[in-house]
């Protein structure tokens, strides 16, 4: 019984610190100017750059706030995260190319 326990309160404090987990930080390569609005995040574009803060990580989200981002500013140079993402034409570029084939359902 005591094993249960303990195993159920690791589960417990493992669950309640993923809830407050930081927001996966992203950054893409575009040389679009201004704030546009994709996948629910506010990118703010400029520099080459455009920069945005999403709640949800891994291999799913990642597409979908890199394909939402190109329907908005056209094909992009690159998609990164905090999270490890890092997608390029010279790094998983399967994985940038799918982000990128978004911009023709435009």
């Amino acid at each position: 019984m005591k094993i249960k326990h303990v195993l159920g309160m690791g589960l417990l404090v493992l669950g309640m610190s993923q809830a407050w987990a930081a927001p996966v930080e992203y950054s893409a390569g575009s040389a679009h100017q201004g704030n546009v609005q994709g996948n629910g995040m506010d990118w703010r574009c400029n520099s080459g750059s455009c920069k945005a803060s999403g709640g949800a990580d891994g291999s799913d989200a990642d597409m979908k706030a890199c394909q939402a981002l190109a329907k908005q500013v056209g094909p992009l140079g690159y998609f990164k995260s905090n999270a490890g993402t890092d997608w390029s034409p010279s790094k998983n570029s399967n994985r940038m190319a799918l982000c990128n084939s978004a911009v023709a359902f435009k």
